[in-house]
């Protein structure tokens, strides 16, 4: 995927993000948002798979299950979907879990309880996170995205 490819997913992400906010409000299950967002995304093209198992290896053995992806898009972009009053160090690390484990440069952890949708880049403290949407990369990264 080129650089301006990614771009491209990451603003529909996003989008698709608000879209489902603004038809669904704020108050439903995870599984419910989880559902619309693979919805929105298949309908702009993108191959968008659910609850992908993602494995850990330790001493050359694969512990099966260790992870669930919410939503992996395209192969390269996991996406953590979260409907609580705001997130804290145990979401921050899945998301991070799945950047490690997984080899991914990049992702999204989006909570449509909260009010606020702004696009946000991961603090590096471990204050509670009320916004909905922040964008994660890995430490390994050195992509350089515009936020919205």
């Amino acid at each position: 995927m080129t650089h301006e490819q990614l771009i491209k997913l990451t603003h529909d992400v996003i989008g698709a993000a608000f879209e489902i906010k603004r038809i669904l409000g704020s108050h439903l299950y995870e599984r419910t948002y989880e559902e619309a967002m693979k919805i929105e995304l298949k309908d702009l093209g993108y191959i968008c798979e659910s609850q992908v198992q993602l494995p850990v290896l330790y001493k050359g053995h694969e512990i099966q299950n260790a992870y669930r992806i919410d939503l992996l898009v395209e192969g390269i972009l996991p996406l953590e979907l979260k409907a609580l009053p705001y997130m804290g160090a145990n979401e921050v690390s899945q998301i991070l879990s799945y950047l490690t484990f997984g080899n991914f440069l990049l992702g999204y952890l989006i909570n449509f309880h909260a009010s606020d949708m702004k696009p946000r880049v991961l603090p590096k403290d471990d204050s509670l996170l009320y916004s909905g949407i922040y964008r994660v990369i890995s430490p390994r990264s050195f992509i350089t995205l515009p936020l919205a």
